[in-house]
């Protein structure tokens, strides 16, 4: 390649052409244009008349320039000629490039490749070592530490396409600082952004290489990215928070809701008011499509930044409700059991309408209403049809939630997860505490493993299991003398689930 100032080419062998220019204009100049010929058969008529033009007898002057001037391009253009404005190159020696390859460089990621090639092929002309780190290479060990030839690196090998997380800049500098020579020059291809370190960054890499020349290149602030966060978890529309960085102007943008197989949901236009970052939008769709919904993206933005994936934990369920006891519900709601599970499942399922006392098959109605789980609170033995509708509904995958209470602890029933004792253990009972019992830390296996044992939390009574070999298998909570609190059992593709206490303060504070 061969540079003039800010122009080179790199075919510059075919400017040779340039000189055959001269000979060109002098075999236009010595041939003269081909004379016109006419045939006309009444030539005689013709033998006395003058000319009122004449051929003449050299190419014009301004036509031969024009030939000549067209010559001249066609051998400038075949010689590939590259105009470059600002050269962020200064100097000679090892040249490091510094390049934000996380997810937040991937909306100008064209151009930032582009830059780094148009980097490179300068260096090559002057035949610089060159070393490319990129900040978010974490995973895949990190880009080479050693200066190489600019001729011979290849950006799809070394860089691919941007990492779907944020760039580490401390873990680039320590990988730098294994460079066997101190760069001569550093350029540092920025995302634009600060990630909260930029500025020490910036220090570290002047501490480290004091005599070099650092230059940073940073993208148009129109062209940074946006950012979608995951949907907030509530009973009614799903709220999702739009990011993105404060130009003092409006913005908007179209977030779309995707589901199974990339198939498009709905549009929503997402609006930011001038000096905002942050916008929250109400996305409504009926349960159904909710529970089919797997992500959410920015239409305009191609990061992964704009993306936010929806999985199972944000499906809404229906939920029914049945209570042995529910003739407090009206008179006095604190002492139903209904009313603490209500408190607890509202932001986080839809309560399916909790069955009348005159329906004779109550289990059917919310089978029916297409429940996915079932709370029994202190339901004793059910009619043979409703203990038939509700085996074939757990096998399907329901969930069959229980609470203990009176009646399930003074009547045998096949739909708890571990056999049962006749009676209960409460303070001042046959098997009686002398004291409440607290909660004993999660097992691993739990699924409330790893979450703090609220320590006012006590037990004063509870429906007992039968001893067996298994019983610590099936068993998620405990108290503090061991016996379970919380037992389970897979059925089919179905799970029964048993609180040993009341769904209410009666035998617990829990």
């Amino acid at each position: 390649m061969w540079s003039l100032g800010a122009l080179s080419f790199a075919a510059p062998w075919l400017l040779l052409a340039l000189a055959l220019l001269p000979l060109l204009w002098w075999l236009l100049r010595a041939t003269p244009p081909r004379p016109k010929q006419l045939r006309f058969p009444a030539i005689r008529l013709l033998a006395d008349l003058e000319q009122s033009e004449e051929t003449p007898h050299h190419t014009p002057w301004w036509l031969l320039a024009l030939r000549l001037l067209l010559c001249a391009l066609i051998i400038l253009a075949l010689a590939e000629p590259l105009w470059r404005q600002g050269d962020p190159l200064d100097g000679n020696g090892p040249l490091a490039i510094i390049v934000d390859n996380g997810w937040t460089a991937a909306p100008g990621w064209e151009r930032r490749e582009a830059a780094l090639t148009d980097i490179l092929r300068m260096a090559a002309d002057t035949e610089r070592p060159v070393a490319v780190i990129g900040t978010a290479d974490r995973a895949r060990g990190g880009s080479t530490t050693q200066y190489r030839n600019a001729a011979d690196i290849d950006l799809a090998s070394l860089l691919g396409s941007p990492h779907p997380w944020l760039p580490e800049r401390s873990a680039a500098l320590e990988r730098l600082r294994t460079l066997p020579r101190t760069p001569r020059q550093i350029v540092w291809l920025s995302d634009g952004l600060d990630h909260g370190q930029a500025a020490s960054f910036a220090d570290d890499l002047a501490q480290w290489a004091p005599e070099a020349a650092i230059e940073v290149m940073e993208p148009e602030t129109a062209r940074l990215h946006r950012a979608v966060l995951p949907p907030q978890i509530g009973a009614g529309a799903m709220e999702v928070t739009g990011l993105r960085l404060d130009d003092g102007a409006p913005a908007s943008a179209t977030l779309r809701v995707l589901g199974d197989d990339d198939d498009l949901m709905t549009e929503v236009p997402m609006t930011w008011q001038a000096g905002e970052t942050m916008t929250q939008l109400a996305v409504d769709l009926p349960l159904e499509l909710r529970n089919e919904v797997r992500r959410f993206e920015l239409a305009e933005t191609r990061s992964a930044g704009a993306v936010a994936l929806v999985d199972e934990r944000w499906s809404q369920r229906r939920v029914g409700l049945i209570s042995g006891s529910q003739d407090d519900a009206d008179s006095q709601p604190l002492l139903s059991d209904l009313y603490y599970v209500r408190r607890a499942l509202m932001p986080f399922a839809t309560l399916l309408p909790t069955p009348s006392a005159d329906d004779p098959t109550p289990v059917a109605t919310l089978i029916e209403q297409k429940a996915s789980v079932i709370i029994l609170a202190d339901i004793g033995r059910l009619a043979p049809d409703e203990r038939a509708a509700l085996t074939d509904w757990v096998a399907r995958g329901g969930v069959l939630l229980r609470f203990a209470g009176p009646h399930l602890a003074a009547g045998e029933d096949v739909f708890v997860p571990v056999p049962l004792r006749r009676g209960g253990r409460e303070i001042g009972g046959m098997l009686s505490w002398t004291q409440p019992q607290a909660l004993a830390p999660f097992g691993r296996e739990s699924p409330f493993a790893g979450l703090d044992v609220p320590e006012d939390v006590e037990v004063t009574r509870q429906v007992l299991a039968e001893p067996s070999a298994d019983l610590s298998t099936h068993s998620w909570a405990r108290l503090e003398d061991g016996t379970p609190l919380v037992t389970t059992r897979r059925e089919g593709r179905g799970l029964l689930v048993l609180f040993h206490v009341t769904a209410g303060p009666d035998w617990s504070n829990l």
